[in-house]
């Protein structure tokens, strides 16, 4: 017990009758070692907190994209697998937006970066609680959405509200959405394959294809 506590104690012996101050001393002996354990408790609890926090942004920084601050690649990955376990019927969808580096050629990187927040934040507006949207990498997203197909229809519109700024700004989408046995790699690579084809087969905007 600190020497401070010792002193207070010794104090309360001499300062109330005997019987009182027999009560106090008790006292003070029996809480004392209570209260030290409870600010213990107390600290314990505020350092698990800070843990906890810092483990939750730790996730977020592992599992995010910094510029768009859409879910990354590894978050896609984990969500697949989880959407593969659960069989939810999910469609997954990946879109290539075109167009970014003439942007940044021409008008500066500054510029090609706000494309792509452009789209993150369309895409992320439009799938809502229905979905999840990711940036794979450079100018790579994709979107997995459960029920019926919207991919199409939302890369359709982001498209058209981006190109209000940015005439160059184009995007293709493949779209598939999970089969039996499937892994979550091999629906990531049908729906890129599906995106490519129809990468190919246009020279602007076109119906996307589906795997």
């Amino acid at each position: 017990m600190p020497l401070a506590a010792l002193a207070g104690i010794a104090l309360l012996g001499h300062l109330f009758p005997a019987p009182v101050g027999t009560v106090l001393l008790t006292a003070a002996f029996t809480c004392g070692p209570l209260l030290l354990a409870l600010r213990a408790c107390r600290r314990l609890r505020d350092q698990l907190a800070q843990a906890e926090a810092r483990v939750r942004l730790l996730d977020r920084l592992v599992h995010s994209d910094p510029l768009t601050h859409l879910h990354n690649r590894r978050a896609l990955e984990q969500d697949l697998d989880r959407a593969v376990r659960e069989d939810a019927g999910c469609w997954l969808a990946v879109i290539d937006v075109d167009g970014l580096k003439q942007i940044n050629d021409t008008l500066g990187h500054a510029a090609g970066d706000d494309l792509l927040r452009r789209f993150a934040c369309g895409f992320a507006g439009a799938v809502g609680p229905w979905g999840r949207a990711y940036r794979l990498s450079g100018d790579e997203f994709a979107l997995l959405t459960r029920g019926e197909p919207m991919a199409e229809q939302v890369v359709a519109e982001v498209t058209r509200e981006v190109r209000q700024v940015y005439r160059e700004a184009r995007a293709s989408v493949g779209t598939a959405r999970w089969q039996a046995g499937e892994s979550g790699d091999a629906w990531l690579s049908r729906a890129d394959r599906a995106m490519y084809r129809q990468k190919q087969d246009r020279e602007v905007f076109a119906v996307p294809v589906r795997g």
